[in-house]
């Protein structure tokens, strides 16, 4: 909302507030079911290493971190069946 109010009175816009390791809150409800599931281990591995990546483009250098989180969600897919994750809510 911010971007369009700045864009209809002519206002620079305020810049982004990158992510930092310290601002993730992994207690949030909003990671919990993946975070306390059969992958929690690698989901918070990929999502640690996305969020510390100073790679161009950013995440590349997670590949393999990424892949082992697929890899555990293909041979789980329960974990991402939590009521909490679906789109109905």
């Amino acid at each position: 909302m911010s971007f369009l109010w700045n864009w209809m009175f002519n206002k620079k816009p305020e810049p982004v507030k990158k992510l930092r390791l310290e601002d993730i809150d992994w207690d949030c409800p909003c990671m919990k079911p993946v975070k306390e599931g059969p992958c929690g281990k690698k989901f918070m591995s990929a999502f640690k290493c996305y969020v510390g990546s100073k790679s161009d483009p950013k995440g590349s250098d997670c590949i393999k971190v990424f892949r082992e989180f697929k890899e555990c969600l293909q041979k789980h897919p329960e974990a991402l069946e939590d009521d909490e994750l679906s789109d109905n809510n």
